[in-house]
């Protein structure tokens, strides 16, 4: 099954155009895109899993995605590229990538800079830093004919043609420690969009993390990339996760709520609630500056969603 254009996609995806007034929709399981009349949009990737990514956006401003873990809480991953011009750029999390993620961030050999979950949220942890290093060929759909270059690194795959399982497997076998995939399909209009990548329906097991990146994020990664190249260097990345709302641990219950933002523009999200009840998310509630109050309830593991444009 495909990634790019895929029956999987189709199959998966609901879209609404909100052209006027409030629109107030409910969903199970399913990848639901909603456009607000002013441009901004959200799209809501809920598999029927612990894990719910929303994704916030507005033209020509870049994505934000935060994934709701079920049994972490809130957060946002990014990659972080270090030299003299250093850039940070957003990334969404592969939904099959949770439990290798939580195995690096728990390890011995992995950068972290807090433990899982972090006590207070806003904490920043570091899960891999390395050397970027891109797979041959670039698509990833075959075993990768670099092996020896991308072993111990960190590999950067483009989107299509194949599903992402079988990129990151095969970057995987290659001995990558992780995988960052650019959304180059992307078309016109979506140039700052990711989101959270599913699975293929097999029982293949993935055991590195692997996040997406948008195509804007990966034209600037990879023009450092070849920039780093010509002077004889290397990249150094690293790929982060940011906790904005963790439950608490040994509690039974746990609210946080984070108050409006000074300065926030539009897509920003500038007042949220957390709620967890026995160590599980229970609801999230979250406003956007003028346009989106979304609001996700938990019910027998499966997220349901509530959004309205206002």
């Amino acid at each position: 099954m495909m990634d790019g254009s895929s029956a999987q996609d189709v199959q998966e995806t609901c879209g609404k155009q909100v052209s006027h007034g409030a629109l107030n929709i409910e969903v199970g399981a399913g990848s639901f895109f909603l456009q607000h009349k002013s441009g901004e949009t959200v799209h809501i990737r809920n598999l029927g899993t612990p894990t719910v990514e929303i994704v916030n956006q507005v033209p020509s401003e870049p994505t934000l995605a935060l994934a709701l873990d079920g049994g972490r809480g809130v957060m946002s991953y990014g990659i972080r590229a270090i030299s003299e011009d250093p850039i940070d750029v957003g990334a969404s999390v592969a939904l099959f990538s949770h439990e290798p993620l939580a195995k690096t961030l728990d390890s011995q050999k992995s950068n972290m800079a807090c433990p899982i979950p972090p006590k207070k949220g806003g904490a920043e942890q570091v899960f891999i830093e390395g050397y970027l290093r891109r797979a041959q060929p670039s698509l990833a759909c075959e075993p990768l004919a670099n092996p020896s270059h991308l072993a111990g690194h960190i590999a950067y795959v483009d989107r299509g043609e194949c599903t992402f399982v079988q990129k990151i497997l095969n970057a995987q076998a290659a001995g990558a420690l992780g995988v960052i995939v650019g959304n180059v399909n992307a078309p016109r209009g979506e140039e700052e969009a990711h989101f959270m990548m599913g699975g293929d329906g097999t029982d293949r097991i993935v055991g590195v993390p692997a996040v997406m990146i948008s195509k804007r994020s990966a034209t600037r990664l990879l023009a450092k990339l070849q920039k780093a190249a010509d002077d004889g260097t290397e990249m150094d990345v690293q790929m982060t996760r940011t906790v904005h709302s963790a439950i608490a641990e040994e509690s039974t219950s746990t609210m946080v709520t984070t108050g409006r933002e000074a300065g926030a523009s539009p897509g920003q999200i500038v007042e949220q609630t957390l709620k967890a009840k026995d160590g599980k998310v229970d609801s999230f509630h979250y406003h956007t500056l003028g346009a989106w109050d979304v609001h996700v309830q938990e019910s027998n593991n499966v997220f349901l969603l509530s959004v309205q444009a206002v």
